[in-house]
């Protein structure tokens, strides 16, 4: 297994673990400094496993993600 293989699969499987948990506390309707305590754990997660140069795109690519789930409905 490639170095870029066991990353992708971490970055899954902490992408799985921290989406149930965020989905829960908006259903929950938590505060926005509970969910945003939860996103930065998650970030922070990620952040330990990819290089400076992948989490940077990391971030343009979440970003332009969140502008589009804006939107949605």
């Amino acid at each position: 297994m490639t170095e870029q293989q066991i990353q992708t699969k971490k970055i899954k499987e902490i992408l799985w673990k921290y989406n149930f948990k965020i989905k829960d506390l908006i259903d929950s309707e938590a505060t926005k400094i509970e969910i945003n305590q939860l996103t930065k754990e998650e970030t922070l997660e990620i952040y330990n496993i990819l290089s400076r140069k992948q989490f940077t795109e990391y971030k343009k690519l979440k970003k332009d993600i969140e502008e589009y789930k804006r939107y949605r409905k």
